[in-house]
């Protein structure tokens, strides 16, 4: 799990993009969540639930 933080225009999503498709590009599975919309406490668990479910889709993990 990789967490950038910083002002707005650093360029942050570009960077989480090109992290993620060099990722890919190896075999790996990358996926970014942009918190900027969060507006309450449920997305810290709905980002999560995302990130499992798609681990699952590719085979990384197995949920119950």
């Amino acid at each position: 799990m990789i967490v950038l933080n910083g002002q707005s225009g650093w360029g942050k999503s570009s960077l989480a993009l090109r992290f993620r498709s060099q990722i890919n590009q190896q075999g790996g599975q990358g996926i970014v969540i942009d918190s900027r919309t969060a507006t309450t406490p449920e997305f810290v668990w709905q980002a999560l639930r995302k990130g499992l479910l798609a681990a699952e889709r590719h085979e990384i993990a197995k949920l119950p």
